[in-house]
């Protein structure tokens, strides 16, 4: 941690080449956490776009009943109309 900011001080590159090192450990640093951060939000971003997809009406979501046998039909109607 001392390497890449400023810390307290008493610990800190004073060559070339650590002061290389913590450059690039700066850059590593910050690209992970810029990659991750990405990450969570594309995911959070995609959860919410599949939730405005799907149909609505007033009541709620529309509920696909094509593939129910009719007596699978009839018993959720019967649950909806309840």
């Amino acid at each position: 941690m001392t390497t890449t900011t400023v810390g307290y001080g008493d610990i800190s590159p004073h060559t070339a080449i650590g002061k290389l090192i913590a450059v690039l450990l700066m850059i590593i640093g910050i690209g992970f956490i810029s990659m991750l951060t990405g990450t969570i939000s594309t995911y959070f971003i995609g959860r919410a776009k599949k939730a405005e997809e799907l149909p609505k009406n007033e009541g709620g979501f529309i509920l696909d009943l094509n593939g129910l046998s009719k007596e699978d039909r009839m018993s959720v109607q019967s649950y909806v109309d309840f």
